[in-house]
């Protein structure tokens, strides 16, 4: 654990970074390839040591389920594929579409949680827009492209190289 704390701070010294990358992208990635829940017992202890109080990582973790539903929507969308008769590729990239409002507020209710205040939300914008964006945008894509076996790995990729990059340039900074 410790050397992927050490790995995850080398990316970036931005606390709001860090979480955006823990929560939304480390999370629902181990969700995707592991299975349910296992970003859960990953990100947790990161959280904690961030210094950030031990029920607001628990509501950390609950936000990280919101958009972890990738890592088994290629099941159910197939399941509902089968019984509906419309294509996968249609349920899962309109599903992605209706969850875009409620991405983006679990980043920002991601935020407060830690302490942000409505001012640094509000500077937060791009790493917020991007995370909202690449996660549901990038459903939306990857289902109709790839199918929707692979769109929770694909995007949570995406998001964590995503916010890596926005970290580093604000390190640059």
């Amino acid at each position: 654990m410790t050397v992927l704390i050490e790995g995850i701070s080398h990316i970036t010294s931005d606390r709001t970074i860090l979480m955006l990358l823990l929560v939304f992208g480390l999370a629902p990635f181990l969700d995707a390839v592991c299975g349910m829940s296992v970003g859960i017992f990953v990100i947790a202890p990161i959280l904690l040591t961030l210094d950030i109080a031990p029920l607001l990582v628990a509501c950390l973790c609950i936000i990280s389920q919101v958009t972890s539903v990738w890592g088994t929507m290629g099941v159910v969308t197939l399941f509902a594929s089968t019984i509906t008769g419309l294509p996968a590729t249609v349920i899962g990239s309109n599903s992605a579409l209706l969850l875009m409002p409620a991405t983006l507020n679990m980043c920002i209710l991601a935020l407060l949680f830690t302490g942000r205040t409505r001012r640094e939300c509000l500077d937060a914008w791009v790493p917020v827009m991007g995370t909202a964006f690449i996660l549901t945008g990038g459903a939306w894509i990857a289902s109709r492209l790839v199918g929707v076996e692979l769109v929770g790995m694909l995007t949570s990729l995406s998001t964590i190289a995503f916010l890596a990059l926005v970290g580093r340039l604000l390190a640059l900074q």
